[in-house]
């Protein structure tokens, strides 16, 4: 979890993106509008100077790695100003039923 010595931004993005992590591991849903915020969050602390890309980077992959007890994806493209951010989504496959009986 952060330390109190780092800036509140950073702070709100480590939450959010274990928050997210933790949910999909357990199977939980993730709402489109939490993954877009931190996203945007992540986008204004890299415009701000508050984080770089690389600590961008780092954020996501120790946040991952801590929730999801696996390494992190490899297909993932590195935050940027110019590319953005995007955080990996991996959820469990829903389970099928037949909607009628044979």
């Amino acid at each position: 979890m952060a330390n109190t010595s780092e800036p509140a931004t950073r702070q709100l993005i480590e939450s959010s993106l274990l928050e997210i992590f933790s949910s999909l591991k357990e199977g939980k849903d993730v709402a489109p509008k939490t993954v877009f915020l931190t996203e945007g969050l992540m986008e204004a602390a890299l415009v701000m100077k508050e984080i770089t890309p690389g600590e961008a980077q780092d954020l996501l992959q120790r946040c991952w790695q801590e929730a999801m007890k696996e390494s992190y994806p490899d297909w993932v493209d590195a935050p940027s100003l110019e590319d953005g951010v995007t955080i990996p989504i991996k959820m469990q496959r829903a389970p099928v039923y037949p909607s009628t009986s044979s």
